[in-house]
């Protein structure tokens, strides 16, 4: 979906006046990135910056005012989760475990699949409204702490295990 976010930064540009840097993290070397790169060259997107795959990535989570992901397809997002550990707000497609997660207008902004305007748009509230921002940022580290803490999610496996084992050894006799 990077594609669609460099659509979506296109239609938004002159609508932000503070200085806004995009960056796309993770890029490999490929016939997509030979496109991304064209798209940014035609597009004139100087302020879209590529940054190789890294094992670094925190460092960009660190750096970030909103997250954006414009997938297509996602099954349970992880980059999703961390964004919210670092209490970065979230503009997001609404697909597959992406809902699952998120909940739009309410610690996020998701938007359709493919729409590059509503994408746009999303990002541009998200710029322009810092209180909505730090709310959503503020919801979605509540909801990652309550959801999926790994200490929270390992005692509720040990319980489901209980009484998994609890079960079987009751029904063998």
């Amino acid at each position: 979906g990077q594609d669609i976010f460099l659509r979506a930064i296109s239609h938004i540009r002159e609508n932000i006046s503070q200085k806004v840097r995009f960056l796309i993290v993770g890029a490999v070397e490929s016939p997509y990135l030979d496109m991304i790169k064209k798209m940014i060259s035609d597009m004139s997107l100087s302020s879209v910056t590529l940054i190789q795959e890294t094992e670094h990535v925190y460092d960009y989570f660190l750096l970030s005012d909103v997250f954006v992901c414009a997938s297509y397809e996602e099954s349970f997002p992880m980059v999703i989760l961390l964004a919210m550990a670092f209490e970065i707000p979230i503009v997001s497609t609404n697909v597959y475990g992406i809902p699952e997660i998120l909940s739009s207008e309410h610690d996020s902004l998701l938007v359709p699949p493919g729409d590059a305007v509503a994408l746009g748009k999303s990002i541009e509230r998200m710029i322009h409204n810092p209180e909505m921002a730090k709310l959503f940022s503020a919801r979605g580290y509540a909801k990652v702490r309550r959801l999926f803490d790994s200490e929270h999610k390992s005692v509720m496996h040990e319980a489901l295990v209980r009484k998994i084992t609890t079960e079987e050894v009751l029904g063998a006799r």
